[in-house]
């Protein structure tokens, strides 16, 4: 299992990965953009430039982030998550039925193209959280 920091930009991921690789003297961020996503869903999106996921490794701890893709409600201060991985679907599955018990679901619990379960939520204290069962 894995717990890192998702960090959420407003269109400037790519040079948060940039100024983050100098400071930490990393290997270069793994970036995927929207128009990289499989079935061509933002080919012709204005977003498509956009990060839709990266990662970079700073002093052993993964550090996740994306741009919004458009979302109105991505403020500088607030735009943190936790993101809980693991290889058993089953627990992805107990925390997401607890956090979302008095929680705010943003994504329900579902297949995607990179996990076998993700979901986005907001417990009920306020901390937001990404949940993912990755494919591999």
């Amino acid at each position: 299992m894995a717990v890192n920091p998702y960090f959420m930009f407003e269109k400037e991921a790519g040079e948060a990965a940039e100024l983050y690789e100098t400071a930490f003297q990393t290997q270069p961020a793994e970036l995927m953009t929207y128009g990289e996503v499989p079935g061509g869903e933002y080919e012709d999106s204005p977003d498509k430039e956009l990060i839709i996921h990266g990662k970079i490794n700073v002093g052993g701890t993964e550090i996740m982030f994306s741009d919004g893709g458009g979302q109105s409600d991505i403020v500088k201060g607030n735009n943190i998550t936790v993101a809980v991985t693991d290889k058993r679907l089953g627990y992805i599955t107990h925390a997401y039925d607890v956090l979302r018990d008095r929680g705010q679901v943003e994504m329900e619990l579902q297949e995607t193209f990179f996990a076998k379960g993700h979901a986005m939520l907001t417990d009920e204290f306020g901390i937001k959280w990404q949940l993912s069962c990755p494919n591999t």
